[in-house]
């Protein structure tokens, strides 16, 4: 396929344009959201104020193979390297799974006062 066809593909089906490699457009590159969840306990005693958690903190996740309590156990890093906390046993199974494979996951604070919401994402 020539560079002009895709070009005329890409106009026609509303896709993002194709960059000058000459590669295909990618139709549904965005992110995807996979779960919510409120963050129970930030390190031990600490409030997001304390963890500088603001609202839109973007956040790692990383798995933690050491837990001996939970082997699917995801541990969230703030951009300094900083623990802050874990994602919870009912929402990491499948999120330990993507990790394994190589996918990559992050997560951002979406509310940050009295209680912390986390919402993780798949990046396209």
């Amino acid at each position: 396929m020539t560079n002009e066809i895709a070009l005329v593909m890409t106009k026609e089906l509303g896709l993002t344009q194709a960059n000058n490699l000459g590669e295909l457009p990618k139709p549904f590159a965005k992110d995807i959201l996979l779960t919510t969840f409120e963050l129970q306990d930030p390190v031990f005693g600490t409030t997001a104020k304390e963890m500088d958690l603001p609202h839109g903190c973007r956040l790692q996740l990383f798995r933690d193979r050491k837990n001996r309590y939970d082997k699917n156990s995801i541990v969230l890093k703030n951009a300094a390297g900083d623990r802050v906390g874990f994602v919870p046993i009912s929402k990491n199974e499948i999120l330990a799974r993507l990790l394994e494979a190589g996918k990559v996951l992050y997560a951002t604070v979406t509310q940050a006062k009295k209680a912390v919401k986390i919402k993780i994402y798949l990046e396209a």
